[in-house]
């Protein structure tokens, strides 16, 4: 082999080198497609089969209660984001300055984060947006939305009120379609489960602050001596009976957001500052080669 056949196939290695380099960082920055997370397909965005599933349901540990439907609860449905077939969010314009970026909803790991989000899209889309879906639950306590984009949604409810209690469900975030873990395919029939806080209408009415108590002694008290001597009236007292307003033990717990499992897709882009750094660095290690072997070449 000669020298210059040398050099040509070490040319041929580092653009080789060059390529895969390039390539790699390319596919870290861009996540082309839901086979990175194991996904055989991306996004189908023009799905029309795609529902929602709403299930209203209280439950405890008692068989009285347990998974009792609530019928008759009105539910809107706001759509906040579009969804790219790389699983990756952008506002809808009916969301555009709502207070929260796009790259915030694709990066909700925390539940005290999605529960901040979560409060400010709800003030926000109930006194701006006025683009949306509603549905009422039936007996079995399901409301059922049919004819969806794809795309990320804020699901809310009215309060019901019984005879005996109020029924307040926390907002949710849900993103359709959701994916299965299990089967790794996107499921386009979505289905979330609302988890209402029950307080008693009797608690309500013992946590109202009650009216002082009259005094027991309703006779006045009597004038004072004559100056004869520095003592102070003898009946100056408060009245024994009155007290101050007790407070009620039982107090109302703050609602905690209900249950959405898989709401949101797995594929999302995240912090994109790492593969920045190692597209950056793997420039750099290309370009050093690049330099090494023009260095070589000028010695020889």
């Amino acid at each position: 082999m000669t020298k210059r056949e040398k050099k040509s196939r070490i040319i041929r290695q580092l653009v080789w080198l060059w390529a895969v380099w390039v390539l790699a960082a390319a596919l870290s920055w861009t996540g082309v497609s839901a086979l990175a997370a194991g996904f055989d397909t991306a996004v189908d965005m023009g799905r029309t089969d795609v529902t929602l599933t709403i299930s209203y349901l209280y439950g405890t540990e008692t068989e009285e209660t347990k998974n009792l439907a609530l019928e008759n609860v009105t539910f809107t449905v706001f759509r906040v984001a579009d969804l790219s077939p790389e699983g990756v969010f952008s506002l809808t314009d009916s969301f555009q300055g709502c207070g929260v970026e796009a790259g915030t909803l694709n990066q909700l790991d925390h539940a005290s984060e999605e529960k901040t989000v979560i409060g400010i899209l709800t003030s926000y889309a109930e006194s701006s947006v006025e683009e949306y879906w509603q549905a009422v639950t039936d007996e079995n306590g399901r409301a059922v939305i049919s004819s969806l984009p794809v795309g990320l949604y804020l699901v809310t409810c009215e309060e019901l009120t019984t005879e005996t209690a109020v029924y307040t469900g926390s907002p949710a975030l849900i993103s359709i379609p959701t994916a299965d873990m299990e089967s790794m395919v996107w499921n386009y029939q979505a289905t979330i489960q609302v988890k209402p806080e029950k307080t008693d209408l009797e608690t309500l009415t013992t946590e109202e602050p009650s009216e002082p108590e009259k005094p027991s002694d309703t006779e006045e008290p009597s004038e004072p001596e004559a100056p004869s001597d520095t003592e102070e009236p003898s009946n100056t007292e408060e009245p024994s009976g009155s007290s101050e307003p007790e407070e009620s033990s039982d107090t109302e717990e703050t609602p905690e957001p209900g249950e959405t499992p898989e709401h949101l897709p797995s594929p999302q882009t995240g912090d994109r500052a790492p593969l920045m750094a190692l597209l950056a660095f793997l420039l750099l290690c290309g370009l050093a080669l690049i330099v090494l072997f023009l260095y070589k070449r000028k010695q020889k």
